[in-house]
Formats: C-alpha cells, structure tokens, sequence
C-alpha cells in the first residue's frame, strides 16, 4: 500500500471516529433532555422549574455530554498507545481502572457545573454516597458501553486488515509462481524453435527467414507483456496468430 492510499485510509478511520463520538454523545444528551421533558409532563411534579433555569440545566447536560467526549477521547488515546498491543489479561486491569477513573472525573465535572448552572440546588446532593454512588455506576456502565463497541469495532478492523495481508501475499506468492513458470516454458519454446527453424533453413529458406521474423516479434512482445499486469486481449489473439 503506497503511502496516499494510507493517509486516506487513516483520515477516513478518524472521520468516522469522530462521527461516531459526536453522534453518541449528542444522543446521550437528546435522551436526557427527552427523559427531562417526561418528567416535566408528570402532573405529579407540578413544581417545574423557570424557564431560564432549564434552559441552564439544558446547557448543563450539553457541557456535561462535551466532558464526557473529551474524557473518551483522552482513554482512547492512552489506550491506543499503551494497552491495545498488550495480551488481554494485562490489559483489562488497566482498562477497568481508566473506566472507573473516567466515570469519577465525570461525577466532579458533573458537581461543578451543576453549582454554577443550579445555584438554587442543594450544595450537598451531589456529594451524598448513594447519588455519587449511583451516578459512578451510570457513567462506568455509559464508558463501559463505549469501551465495548470500540474493541468491536478494532476487532473487527484487524481481523479485516489480517486477512486483506494473507490475501495479497497469496497474490504475491502466485504470480511468482506464475513467473517461474514463464521462465521455465519460455526457453523450452525458444528451443524447440530453433530446432524447427534448424531443418526449415534447408528446406525453405524463405519461410525460414520468415519464421525468424515471427519468431522475432512474438519473444518482444513476450518481454513487453512479461511487465504489464493486464493485456489487451486483442493483442494476446494476435501474438497467438
């Protein structure tokens, strides 16, 4: 593979990539912002907020879906560099950590904007054991869904890229093959020629200067041929003749 084809190959990989993150984290904020519109609607829960606190809490869970892309991005990173390469009883310790790291660096995020966006909030609910405990295991499980389907995805992009390989030495190996047996027919044919053409110069010496004529012309086509990987077909029906 010459080195354009590579770059492509890698800019479409990270457009998809890219794509990819943005549509699940955007999706993950439209669910959220649909579940709150659920909970609005509740006649239950007669005590919504004002507008402008939830167009902040809309804000809030946009800046939080942000965060959650940067930290992804950031375990990708480490992990393409550091972990994809190792055997996976090495490496599951370390990506359980990261995810367990990145679900608790979330919970502080989380903290944070929610104290600027929803002054009016208790200071101290986000802090209680059960609510960091619960949200741990929301964005541990959301890191773990996305931890998921990459590895999937890589999987299945080496495994695809293996068997591409195997493929083109299989090709490799047969046109070599194809090539020896060129050079191994090709000088049992010249000698048959000249034995031919030995005999025929007694006989007929005009044919004879015409088949050094022929003879000529089909083994430069041969060495011309021998270089290109696809012929015209007319011009293989005219060496024939």
């Amino acid at each position: 593979m010459d080195a354009s084809k590579l770059v492509s190959d890698r800019t479409k990989i990270s457009k998809a990539y890219w794509a990819c993150q943005v549509a699940g984290w955007s999706a993950l904020w439209l669910f959220q912002v649909l579940v709150l519109a659920v909970v609005r609607s509740d006649p239950t829960m007669s005590a919504t907020p004002l507008p402008s606190r939830l167009g902040r809490f809309y804000v809030l869970l946009a800046l939080l879906s942000a965060s959650g892309l940067l930290l992804s991005h950031l375990f990708y990173l480490v992990m393409r560099r550091r972990w994809l390469h190792m055997p996976f009883r090495q490496a599951w310790p370390r990506l359980f950590a990261g995810i367990a790291l990145a679900a608790m660096v979330l919970i502080v995020v989380n903290a944070f904007l929610s104290r600027y966006a929803l002054p009016d909030a208790s200071p101290h609910h986000n802090f209680r054991p059960a609510a960091v405990l619960i949200d741990w295991l929301v964005y541990a499980f959301l890191y773990s869904l996305w931890l998921t389907i990459y590895l999937a995805v890589h999987e299945f992009r080496r495994r695809r890229a293996a068997e591409v390989h195997a493929l083109r030495l299989d090709l490799v190996a047969r046109e070599a093959q194809l090539r020896g047996l060129r050079a191994q027919l090709n000088p049992h044919f010249l000698f048959n020629c000249l034995n031919g053409l030995r005999e025929l110069i007694v006989e007929d010496p005009k044919r004879a200067q015409s088949m050094v004529t022929q003879l000529s012309a089909l083994l430069r086509y041969a060495l011309e041929s021998d270089q290109k990987e696809q012929v015209p077909f007319e011009d293989e029906s005219r060496a024939v003749k």
